[in-house]
């Protein structure tokens, strides 16, 4: 990876992206995320560092990964963010508490750090835009 293409990424980024975690019962999993009408920056993103982009209803395109993937994106643009620096640090600490290989069911622990920091990262966005 290119120190230009994580540093630009990451500008693109910190402006129209999106860290957090989806949360449905005791599922958790942590996500990036970045929506945009211009589908040419997200292919982009995604030569550089996978995911997929899809197209909502509305015209909209979006780029995302998911948990492992997610985590990696993070570190390779981590020092370069400004406004979401903060929250990716957050979210690169999500790492501990994926479920190891072989393993089924999360334990109650995993399930309790996972909801701390699924409510941290609502709670930072809500501080910084007024919302969840």
């Amino acid at each position: 990876m290119l120190k230009i293409d994580a540093a630009w990424t990451a500008g693109f980024f910190d402006g129209e992206g999106s860290i957090y975690v989806n949360k449905s019962k005791d599922y958790y999993q942590l996500q990036v995320k970045i929506a945009q009408i211009d589908k040419k920056p997200l292919v982009k993103v995604k030569n550089l560092f996978g995911g997929n982009v899809c197209k909502t209803k509305r015209g909209v395109y979006y780029w995302s990964l998911g948990n492992e993937k997610a985590i990696e994106f993070l570190k390779q643009i981590t020092k370069f963010l400004v406004s979401k620096n903060d929250e990716a640090k957050i979210a690169v600490g999500y790492e501990k508490l994926l479920k190891r290989k072989g393993q089924y069911k999360l334990t109650s622990n995993q399930i309790k750090n996972r909801e701390e920091i699924y409510q941290t990262l609502k709670l930072m966005k809500k501080r910084k835009y007024g919302r969840s």
